[in-house]
């Protein structure tokens, strides 16, 4: 599984750079909102979901699946729904995404992912990959080579 979150990752911060468009960033109405998107950004997807099952990871929840996948082209997705954040040192949506992976392997790529979260990864009895993107570029080619490298290594230790 992949686990994707939105806000940094699929729709960047770049009110924060000092030219979104020379960075491959266009506006884009999403349902409600205006996001930023990378041009790239659905090619990405649709390339790591032919490794992956994709599962949205965000705070969006069905907003997400309802007004951006089809945006993006991509397939329906299941959504981890999140209580509400438990205060502790990793980051807010380990309950709900230990809850849905249970004992199954996953890579999470988000933009709040910190070093207490690299720990907890590495505690898990199966093989987890946690990807930090920088929240005002988004979702680039290194990480989808990243993700790809961890999909192939899978694949390669089961057979």
């Amino acid at each position: 599984m992949l686990l994707i979150d939105v806000d940094g990752v699929v729709c960047p911060y770049a009110d924060e750079l000092v030219d979104p468009a020379a960075a491959g960033l266009e506006r884009a109405t999403v349902g409600y909102s205006q996001v930023w998107l990378s041009r790239d950004v659905a090619e990405h997807l649709q390339r790591l979901g032919e490794l992956f099952q994709l599962v949205w990871c965000t705070a969006w929840e069905d907003h997400a699946a309802e007004f951006l996948a089809p945006l993006l082209g991509l397939p329906a997705m299941p959504v981890i729904r999140f209580d509400e954040p438990i205060m502790e040192e990793c980051h807010w949506k380990w309950p709900a995404i230990e809850a849905f992976a249970g004992d199954r392997a996953f890579a999470w790529i988000d933009d709040e992912i910190g070093r207490d979260d690299l720990a907890r990864a590495r505690k898990r009895s199966v093989p987890t990959l946690l990807v930090r993107v920088e929240g005002t570029h988004g979702l680039h080619d290194v990480h989808v080579e990243q993700l790809e490298r961890f999909a192939q290594e899978l694949r390669a230790s089961a057979t």
